[in-house]
């Protein structure tokens, strides 16, 4: 019984794969997640030469910023007429911003146009205290991969 046992336990050493090894040779590159009070993951970003804290979100398509920080920052924004953006009962217009530079730690996204919306105008967003969130549609994009156990977002 030891026997069979040690031989089971080898066979699983020799199968186990160190998942950053892996991910590194597939062409992707780690970001360290953290996680926020209410469990949702945070990254640090970069967009045009401004840090912003975002939410890694699979539940809004695309990636926002809070247009009051852009407002600060004097992004370039434009509002897209009659496009409002509605999460739980609440509604913001919707605004699209010019982007120069983002950076996810040292990978360079290929956006050049995020979406603004007043995050004050939903108590889901105020509640997170996030000023921003990176969307479904960018995780596709660049493939991502979360490690959940590893607290770190694989992207392409």
């Amino acid at each position: 019984m030891k026997l069979l046992l040690l031989i089971i336990i080898s066979i699983f050493q020799l199968s186990f794969i160190d998942l950053n090894s892996a991910m590194e040779s597939a062409g992707y590159n780690a970001v360290p997640l953290k996680k926020n009070l209410f469990g949702e993951y945070i990254l640090a970003c970069k967009i045009n030469n401004h840090k912003f804290e975002m939410m890694v979100s699979m539940g809004i398509d695309q990636t926002f910023i809070d247009k009051i920080i852009s407002d600060k920052y004097e992004f370039e924004s434009t509002l897209i007429e009659n496009r409002d953006l509605q999460l739980n009962g609440d509604e913001s217009q919707m605004y699209a911003v010019k982007v120069n530079e983002f950076l996810i730690g040292d990978i360079k996204g290929n956006e050049n146009e995020i979406g603004a919306i007043d995050f004050s105008d939903f108590r889901y967003l105020k509640k997170l205290r996030v000023e921003g969130i990176i969307g479904k549609s960018f995780l596709i994009k660049h493939e991502a991969v979360i490690d959940i156990a590893g607290d770190k977002l694989f992207l392409k």
